[in-house]
């Protein structure tokens, strides 16, 4: 009895131990499944890497500032390889204080002077306001990156909405600021009519002598200096007088004005003004003469006007 006790044990022991042998091929064979599959996607893998092309393509025209590898180093996915620059699109970066950023919008409308051709602006438009501030020696200042409208680009546009403004009062479509000058009386209809005239040939010869200002190779590059000018507010049919015409004290601007000879000093109501001029709203005509500190005489203009953020920075 007590043997056939052993021999049933060992009989089980047996089944069990030909069970594991089962699990072990079984967990052998879908090991070697796996490998397979790791093989096949490796080469899968192989096979896509090497159907792609050597040679990269940049998604614009243009040409490379900056290679960051060399030939047979390895390359991650990721990895920046070469810089490219688009010859045709220019930014320049300038710093605006604390006290007239908070006047710059997104998109807002500026002019790029560049110092390398006096008397050449570009049009261009804010791209991008920092958040954040530079301040430096306890000077605060914002960072501005405006985009810089190509020279040829903004010629016929100009001449574009040049022709487009006086087709609209040839049709009777005349814009809102100059209408409104008209039903005040302050100028005939005529009158704009043929302002609008001069504007356009005027134009045309501005645009033709600034073609001729620029050298047939001049191209504008990374690096260079302007001056840059966002534009914040903007009157039509307004006085201007010189900036340093105006006398302020006690809260009030005065300036004098040359009358019969004699000089006397009157109170005046102001509105925008740029680093240059700045906008009378009360107190002078048109055709007064208004004495600058430097002994020279200014006649008052009647012209438009706008408040400029000046800036200087660099393209890039």
């Amino acid at each position: 009895e007590q043997g056939v006790v052993e021999a049933q044990a060992a009989i089980e022991d047996a089944r069990i131990a030909v069970e594991d042998a089962r699990i072990a091929v079984e967990d052998a064979l879908m090991a070697v499944d796996d490998a397979q599959e790791d093989v096949d996607d490796a080469r899968e893998a192989l096979d896509e890497a090497l159907s792609y092309s050597t040679e990269i393509i940049a998604p614009f025209d243009g040409f490379v500032t900056l290679v960051n590898v060399d030939g047979g180093e390895e390359v991650k996915k990721g990895t920046v390889a070469v810089t490219i620059a688009d010859p045709t699109m220019f930014e320049a970066d300038i710093l605006v204080s604390e006290l007239d950023i908070v006047q710059v919008e997104l998109g807002g409308e500026a002019t790029v002077q560049i110092d390398a051709l006096s008397g050449l602006s570009l049009p261009a438009s804010v791209t991008h306001i920092s958040p954040t501030a530079n301040i430096q020696s306890g000077v605060v200042n914002y960072q501005v990156k405006v985009e810089v409208t190509p020279l040829e680009t903004a010629m016929q546009q100009r001449q574009e909405a040049m022709q487009e403004t006086t087709q609209r009062i040839q049709e009777g479509d005349i814009p809102e600021p100059l209408q409104q000058a008209i039903d005040e009386g302050r100028i005939t209809r005529e009158q704009v009519e043929e302002m609008m005239r001069q504007f356009q040939q005027a134009g045309a010869g501005q645009q033709r002598q600034v073609t001729g200002m620029i050298p047939e190779d001049f191209q504008l590059r990374e690096g260079m200096t302007v001056t840059v000018s966002v534009l914040i507010a903007q009157r039509i049919d307004v006085l201007l007088v010189p900036n340093g015409a105006i006398i302020s004290r006690g809260g009030q601007s005065y300036v004098q004005v040359l009358k019969d000879g004699a000089i006397e000093e009157r109170v005046i109501t102001t509105g925008i003004s740029s680093w240059q001029y700045t906008e009378v709203t009360g107190g002078l005509v048109e055709g007064e003469q208004v004495v600058v500190p430097s002994a020279t005489t200014s006649t008052i203009q009647q012209r438009q006007g706008g408040m400029l953020v000046p800036g200087m920075g660099r393209v890039r």
